[in-house]
C-alpha cells in the first residue's frame, strides 16, 4: 500500500514539474495524457517486478 501511494505521489509531482517547465509549450491533449497516466496508476494499484533502485526499496530501507 505504501508503495502504491509513494509511486502515485512521485508521478503527480513529476507531472506538475513537467507542466511548470514546459508551460504553454505543452498542448492540452498532452496534459490530458499525463493526467490519464496518474488516473491509471491510482485505479490499477499493481506493480510489475521489483527493482533494488525503486522508491519502494528506499522506503523499505528507511523504515527498517
Amino acid at each position: 500500500m505504501i508503495n502504491w501511494i509513494l509511486t502515485s505521489s512521485v508521478l503527480i509531482v513529476v507531472i506538475l514539474l513537467i507542466r511548470k517547465l514546459l508551460g504553454e509549450k505543452l498542448s492540452p491533449g498532452a496534459q490530458y495524457v499525463l493526467w490519464i497516466l496518474v488516473l491509471l496508476r491510482l485505479l490499477v494499484p499493481v506493480s510489475f517486478g521489483k527493482s533494488s533502485y525503486s522508491l519502494a526499496a528506499l522506503a523499505d530501507q528507511a523504515v527498517a
